[in-house]
């Protein structure tokens, strides 16, 4: 072990062997209100593709990264609309995994931001199956939250090598997913 936090995320690691959900259900209520505010946005519009596929290269260039991800946490399920990640035959719009094997619904129940700069070396998320399947190493997101501070899901940069990302970094994709969120409620208006 090299530092504390290997030190912590080998006791998590322990934890969940014994049978503790690296994930905990959210309080019943809150999640109500949080599944409303996502319902109300209608983020799964098949109109919103263009504007979901034009951020995720943005954030791909600016962090020099390989894949950039828009994640929307629902019921049982993390939607991730035009994902580079999916397999060619997927409905870009339905593209999907359980909310129980995705570190973004982690962000959006923890409520804050996220990196992770060796996901092999993070017990909680490195037996993760996409990540596996598409050797992901480096996990960096932010909460993509509603005007009412609502987390709905996160904006994420991933890359198959380790990387670092520095407080600058951390405010761009900040800054992203705010316009994002902010594009999504003007195009809701003008519809």
């Amino acid at each position: 072990m090299n530092n504390l936090n290997d030190l912590l995320l080998s006791i998590d690691a322990l934890q969940m062997r014994q049978g503790e959900l690296w994930l905990d259900e959210p309080d019943p209520k809150e999640e109500a209100i949080r599944l409303k505010a996502l319902q109300d946005l209608n983020v799964l519009d098949e109109r919103n593709l263009p504007l979901f596929e034009q951020y995720i290269e943005e954030a791909r260039q600016a962090f020099d990264v390989k894949y950039a991800q828009i994640s929307w946490v629902k019921e049982d399920w993390v939607y991730t609309p035009g994902s580079l990640l999916a397999k060619a035959s997927d409905q870009p719009m339905q593209v999907r995994q359980s909310k129980h094997d995705a570190i973004c619904s982690h962000l959006v129940y923890q409520n804050e931001s996220l990196i992770i700069h060796d996901l092999q070396r993070d017990p909680r998320f490195a037996h993760l199956p996409e990540l596996l399947h598409n050797r992901i190493r480096f996990y960096a997101g932010v909460a993509l939250r509603n005007s009412d501070g609502i987390a709905l899901g996160s904006f994420c940069v991933l890359d198959r090598e380790p990387q670092s990302m520095t407080e600058d970094d951390m405010n761009l994709l900040k800054g992203l997913a705010a316009d994002l969120m902010q594009t999504l409620s003007n195009e809701k208006l003008r519809r």
